[in-house]
């Protein structure tokens, strides 16, 4: 099936970057796609929304805090260059928990 949900992906991602620091082949084509999905499912306030299935596109006040915390996490780990989405998920995720 086609479906999916931005705190898998988060939780995957996080998973991944581990994998490779520890050594372990990682493509980078699947790290890209899956960051591209999280950027796909932010709003325009900078939060992830849950999931994109069905064709749902993020619109704004959306976001799910723990998906947008998870997706910031995971790209703090990453070794390589971070979309500019990140200091979003950051401000989005920190609004969500003040």
């Amino acid at each position: 099936n086609n479906y999916d949900d931005s705190q898998s992906t988060a939780t995957v991602l996080q998973a991944l970057y581990a994998a490779r620091r520890a050594g372990f082949a990682v493509p980078q084509k699947t790290l890209d796609d899956g960051v591209g999905y999280l950027v796909k499912a932010t709003n325009r306030d900078g939060g992830v929304i849950y999931s994109t299935f069905g064709g749902v596109m993020p619109m704004g006040n959306d976001g799910q805090p723990l998906s947008t915390a998870g997706a910031a996490a995971g790209l703090f780990m990453c070794d390589g260059r971070r979309p500019p989405t990140l200091s979003r998920w950051v401000r989005s995720a920190g609004a969500a928990s003040a």
